[in-house]
């Protein structure tokens, strides 16, 4: 019995159901309407429709179909939901059936197309789509304001409209907004000329060149292949005006730079230790020398920086990381000589100071043989890695280059609060507090004034 009042409770939903659009408010079934078999590669057409229809498969076999605002976004169909409610449970009722089954359709001035709904998860697309809602629908006032009622805010869903035909490629966004800033996501926005600085690590001729002291001591560093990469990498950096900087390891030539721990360990010249020949080792790297200059294929040219360098990291005791932000510099490309040594500290430094460091993996060099691959496996952890024909694609198809950065100069700009910050600077009760310090000795400083709240 219990079985034949399921059946036509069914059966009476079936027919009832049949061709049963849904209202404004009131959600329907299945949507009538011309089927359209074509899939459409470009959604355009519906921004001249304020309403679309949405039909969802559901596990008893009926659909469910809704009416809901409708935007396009580079060519693709978005519907939209949001909900105070926290998890699935503050989800729609069509929402619930795409999750457990993407299958519907959307009907649009009344023709039907069929394919998949499925979730957009991608930040940068979500933002999107939202000013494309805003765009048409011109809602965001009202919308900010109803907000006003919810707590915790609600969230904007996004579903896109996938066919079965290749549909329209949904390139992913190039940043991300972050506590209301543009932060760059993709490789292309994170190399961008206009905020992207290729630092030469010791390429030193008194390590690479024949006549350097290393090849004096026969111990030179045969790098012509990097030599070769890292000029062809200079030459795409200058056709864009990205900054090049020069980092070279440095010796004072009366040995003020040589410390008592680093003599400890056996650094050649202060450590008194011998060339396999039993000669004294030669005065290497010193400032101004021949030595210390780069090979001629990679030599500065005019406007880059040559920065001497006394420690491994090139941010230790160096202007480095001033000229970085003071060109607006967030991303550090490096190359050269000094994997394991130098070449880790200064991505790791980089990285701890919040610039995106990137490693040109085929124009570098290990000091030390046989350590290279553990000193590339270590900084795959905390750069980007790429190769000297991927950096010359990325900066070869780039639209812009360094002098096309934006420099903030009204008022309004430079106090833009996506990169403004507000220091409060020794507001202490011991300096202008009663019965702190200065108080206490007769010496407070009378800050009353500032401290008022404004009306």
């Amino acid at each position: 019995m219990r079985h034949r009042r399921i059946a036509v409770f069914l059966l009476t939903a079936l027919f009832g159901a049949a061709a049963c659009d849904p209202g404004v408010s009131r959600p329907g079934a299945w949507l009538s309407g011309e089927e359209v078999s074509t899939p459409v590669t470009d959604w355009t057409f519906t921004n001249a429709f304020e309403d679309c229809y949405l039909e969802t498969a559901t596990w008893y076999g009926i659909p469910h179909s809704v009416t809901l605002w409708c935007a396009v976004h580079d060519g693709n169909l978005y519907v939209g939901s949001f909900s105070a409610g926290g998890g699935w449970e503050g989800h729609r009722t069509w929402e619930n059936h795409v999750a457990r089954n993407g299958e519907g359709a959307a009907r649009i001035d009344g023709r039907i197309y069929r394919g998949t709904w499925e979730r957009v998860e991608d930040p940068g697309v979500i933002e999107a789509v939202e000013r494309s809602y805003a765009a048409k629908y011109g809602h965001t006032e009202t919308w900010k304001q109803g907000l006003a009622t919810y707590d915790p805010l609600p969230e904007w869903r996004f579903y896109r409209l996938s066919q079965e035909a290749e549909p329209a490629k949904v390139p992913a966004s190039p940043t991300v907004t972050y506590q209301g800033r543009e932060v760059p996501r993709s490789e292309e926005a994170i190399l961008d000329p206009k905020h992207t600085v290729l630092v030469v690590h010791e390429m030193l001729n008194d390590f690479v060149s024949k006549g350097g002291v290393a090849d004096q001591v026969g111990r030179r560093y045969a790098m012509d292949a990097e030599v070769e990469r890292i000029a062809r990498l200079l030459a795409a950096a200058r056709a864009k005006n990205v900054r090049v900087a020069y980092v070279r390891w440095t010796r004072d030539a009366y040995g003020a730079t040589d410390d008592d721990a680093s003599c400890a360990r056996g650094t050649p010249v202060c450590s008194g230790r011998r060339t396999e020949a039993g000669r004294a080792h030669p005065p290497s790297n010193i400032e101004g020398s021949w030595g210390w200059q780069a090979p001629e294929a990679i030599r500065p040219a005019p406007g880059d920086w040559v920065l001497p360098k006394w420690r491994q990291d090139a941010f230790f005791s160096t202007p480095l990381d001033a000229l970085m932000r003071w060109n607006g510099i967030r991303t550090m490309v490096i190359v050269g000589l000094g994997a394991e040594v130098g070449i880790m500290p200064t991505v790791l430094t980089a990285a701890e100071m919040g610039y995106f460091p990137v490693v040109v993996e085929d124009a570098i060099a290990a000091a030390y043989p046989g350590r290279g691959e553990d000193a590339m496996e270590f900084l795959r952890d905390s750069a980007i890695i790429k190769n000297t024909q991927e950096m010359e694609e990325i900066w070869g198809n780039s639209t812009v280059d360094y002098r096309e950065r934006q420099i903030p100069h009204t008022d309004a700009e430079v106090l833009n609060p996506q990169h403004t910050l507000l220091l409060v600077h020794e507001m202490q009760n011991d300096f202008i507090g009663k019965g702190g310090a200065f108080d206490r000795a007769g010496r407070r400083i009378d800050a009353d004034g500032i401290l008022k709240p404004v009306a």
